[in-house]
């Protein structure tokens, strides 16, 4: 039985958590011993609790990470290192505490391996440790170990990226310094490691296509939530995902104004609305709905971008609307566009392009059971079962 670290330190979603449940759950079954490093501790306790029902193999620790706004933030983040810059990357005294704590976190509890899912501290803090280490999670949380780290969009030359890098890893390396830690040459030294499980689609790769790079496809999400309780009324079900933000209101005004049948799931929703919705095509609801069903009968699946309900939509054939929130859902929301089976919209444009969505719905719909019938004869059927072989692999090497 090995000791096995799971580290999660950015990103608030339940994507992280869906996908680390799942790995967990294989290796628990295999009999290992899991640590969990999670960013948000309560979250994650709660969400694991089946499994801790039936093993007792699980211990959970809290994230560093930090919490603050720093007076440098970047408003805007044409290429990788300013996504790392802005969660402290390129604040000198943030990052010695983080890195400081990451080490010492690690070295307390002396791991046979480290998976990470978006924790690049935690992977510039292990080089030296002698452990295996796995990268594990979407195409966002796993860019290649190139130079430059990708570039987001073209608002700045490679030249200019490089600088920003420069600066980056020299605050790097005198964080590292402190705790004795080696240095890196540069930020892709961050995510060399023994494998990289890319648990994604090719058409989902936030950064584009990689040749010669397996895709190990979408572990299946814990079921959890209710059958949706559509409203009796005639034509195309709309299941929407939102989050409370300024748009919200106009968003659901629009959603009402179609007429048809729409569950929208608001993990926040205020008593106020779901009063003002009460008896009309809306069912709005604070409680989880179960996924699958929702697929089932839904024509049209409206929310924010987020990584595993845009797959699981792509592999059940269902058409998307977007509403990306932040550059992470906006890559992930262009690259599903491109397959013809989606399209996205600014939060604030969303009354112009339901329309268009809805006029079009036979068409996305189209091409979304085409592609799904694709997926279907080309994605692994247990998409962790490579990487389980490949853990054991580097637990017995």
């Amino acid at each position: 039985m090995a000791h096995i670290v799971l580290a999660w330190e950015l990103g608030g979603g339940f994507g992280h958590l869906s996908r680390l449940y799942a790995l967990t759950k294989e290796l628990l079954a295999a009999g290992h011993q899991i640590t969990l490093i999670a960013r948000h501790k309560e979250k994650a306790c709660s969400f694991f609790s089946p499994l801790c029902q039936q093993l007792n193999n699980i211990r959970y620790v809290q994230a560093p990470y930090y919490k603050g706004h720093l007076p440098n933030h970047l408003e805007q983040t044409p290429a990788y290192v300013h996504v790392l810059f802005n969660v402290g990357y390129g604040h000198p005294d943030v990052l010695n505490r983080l890195v400081a704590n990451w080490y010492q976190v690690l070295c307390e509890l002396q791991p046979d391996m480290i998976i990470t899912d978006h924790a690049p501290t935690a992977l510039m803090v292990s080089r030296d440790m002698g452990i295996p280490r796995i990268n594990f999670g979407d195409g966002f949380t796993c860019p290649a170990p190139e130079y430059p780290l990708s570039q987001l969009h073209e608002s700045l030359s490679t030249d200019a990226i490089k600088s920003d890098e420069r600066y980056v890893v020299e605050y790097c390396n005198k964080a590292l310094a402190i705790q004795g830690i080696s240095p890196i040459n540069q930020l892709a030294d961050i995510y060399q490691v023994n494998e990289t499980f890319l648990m994604t689609l090719a058409e989902l790769d936030h950064l584009g296509k990689r040749p010669q790079v397996f895709y190990g496809g979408i572990p299946e999400s814990e079921r959890n939530g209710s059958p949706p309780q559509w409203p009796d009324i005639h034509g195309p079900k709309i299941f929407a995902y939102l989050k409370v933000q300024k748009h919200l209101d106009s968003q659901l005004k629009s959603i009402a104004e179609t007429g048809l049948p729409a569950v929208v799931y608001i993990p926040e929703i205020s008593p106020r609305l779901q009063r003002q919705y009460s008896n009309t095509n809306l069912m709005l609801t604070n409680q989880p709905v179960h996924i699958g069903d929702a697929l089932e009968n839904a024509q049209l699946v409206i929310s924010h971008g987020g990584h595993q309900l845009a797959a699981e939509c792509l592999q059940a054939g269902v058409a998307q609307l977007h509403l990306p929130l932040h550059l992470e859902q906006q890559l992930l929301s262009n690259r599903c566009q491109q397959t013809g089976c989606s399209l996205t919209a600014p939060p604030s444009e969303f009354a112009s392009v339901l329309p268009i969505a809805l006029e079009n719905l036979n068409s996305l719909s189209g091409q979304a059971k085409q592609l799904a019938d694709q997926l279907h004869k080309t994605t692994t059927t247990h998409p962790l079962g490579r990487c389980m072989a490949l853990i054991e692999y580097w637990l017995t090497s």
